[in-house]
């Protein structure tokens, strides 16, 4: 007859008492946790901000509360004026953002690189007219000195076709460049709210009226 082996167990049931402990704690975690994320910016998240908090949409909840700088900085990047959960629809105005931003930031790879490009040549060409227009105008007035009028005529007309392509090379570069500008300053604006509105009253009541209505009688 085999020997049966006979292995000790550990009875896990837990107290009443502490049970109750358990609950407590939690429900304690989840309140404090609560209360921290209501009190916290839906965009940064931020709790050392010491910024006051405003309700400026229909939001309730975590998602209901946010910093304004926060608010103008999220609506300027996402070029919009109207709450992306809620709909709620923002009075903003929108300003221009200056030519400034866009030399610095505003620009993509290729755009810089035309510009780079365009004002290295810029600085090449500049020397190059002035002085060939120089001694363009200095050959005609000598052949003019001599009555070689042809040649003096010929020197003239060659500076002035230099001088008229290197304005018009200009004025193409300068209007591709403000065409660029223009577009990005069409597509970011700086936003900011002109009017808040507070909607923390009307989530209250509303919270309230629920209250009421699930209360047996």
């Amino acid at each position: 007859m085999d020997k049966q082996q006979i292995i000790p167990t550990v009875d896990q049931r837990t107290s009443p008492v502490d049970t109750d402990q358990s609950t407590n704690f939690q429900l304690e975690l989840s309140s404090c946790s609560s209360d921290d994320l209501l009190n916290t910016c839906r965009i940064c998240r931020d709790e050392t901000v010491r910024d006051s908090l405003i309700s400026p949409c229909h939001c309730s909840g975590t998602l209901g509360k946010c910093h304004v700088q926060c608010l103008e900085e999220w609506l300027s990047k996402a070029n919009k004026d109207s709450c992306e959960i809620c709909g709620h629809v923002y009075h903003t105005v929108r300003l221009p953002r200056s030519f400034k931003e866009w030399l610095t930031n505003g620009q993509n790879r290729h755009e810089r690189r035309y510009l780079v490009g365009d004002f290295a040549c810029f600085l090449i060409l500049s020397p190059f007219v002035i002085v060939s227009s120089y001694l363009c105008t200095q050959g005609a007035w000598h052949y003019m000195i001599v009555t070689d009028t042809w040649t003096g005529t010929g020197l003239i007309t060659l500076s002035l076709f230099l001088w008229c392509i290197f304005g018009f090379w200009i004025i193409v570069t300068i209007r591709f460049h403000q065409k660029c500008w223009h577009e990005w300053r069409d597509r970011n604006h700086v936003v900011r709210l002109v009017k808040i509105e507070r909607f923390d009253d009307v989530a209250l009541d509303s919270q309230e009226s629920d209250n009421r209505m699930e209360t047996p009688v």
